[in-house]
């Protein structure tokens, strides 16, 4: 018996060398990034990345980094629309844009979207078929996460409408060392994908 004992100790410390622990270590582990389920390749970016990851990106570069851990994986319950006590919310999820992106992880995933009105529902201010903030580096929104929702008859995210709209063009982060055409961010873009509005 003194043996089994001296063996688990030593197993113990021996994991303990290899994986230090740290309050709440292997009690439980970090939530799990969303990403797409197989199938829907067509909604990634140029750059490989799915609408959750993009919409992470648009998050935490519109949140000045604090929400750096993205959507988290469904497991069965739905995201949230933006809340007026959430101020955070109002500011950056109130674009069609991001409702799109995160309705499309949603759905990739398995889930059930929202409509865009009743994700808007408690916004002071909505932009739609633009992205109101500069597009931060190292991603890409793609051509169809700019469609004017508000133009379907239930307003709401539609993955058929979204894959024939397409990716190309996307809208990237503005280039320091001259304009291009395919180099448009923020409400700029809007003129590249929906030729009604006024630039």
């Amino acid at each position: 018996m003194e043996s089994k004992r001296l063996w688990a100790a030593a197993l113990f410390f021996a994991l303990s060398a290899v994986y230090p622990l740290s309050p709440g270590a292997w009690a439980q582990s970090p939530p799990e990034a969303a990403s797409c389920n197989r199938g829907w390749n067509w909604n990634q970016n140029s750059l490989g990345q799915d609408p959750c990851h993009v919409a992470s990106m648009l998050q935490t570069a519109c949140r000045n980094g604090s929400d750096t851990n993205g959507p988290q994986s469904l497991n069965g319950s739905y995201y949230t629309p933006p809340q007026e006590e959430r101020s955070e919310d109002l500011k950056c999820e109130c674009d069609t844009v991001t409702y799109s992106l995160i309705m499309a992880c949603m759905t990739c995933q398995g889930g059930q979207s929202y409509s865009w009105i009743e994700w808007a529902h408690e916004c002071n201010t909505t932009h739609v078929a633009q992205y109101p903030f500069d597009i931060p580096n190292g991603t890409a929104i793609p051509r169809w996460a700019f469609y004017n929702i508000t133009t379907l008859p239930d307003q709401d995210y539609n993955a058929t409408v979204a894959e024939a709209i397409g990716r190309d063009p996307e809208a990237t982060p503005k280039q320091t060392s001259g304009p291009s055409k395919r180099r448009k961010s923020g409400a700029t873009a809007l003129c590249e994908f929906d030729h009604s509005t006024r630039c």
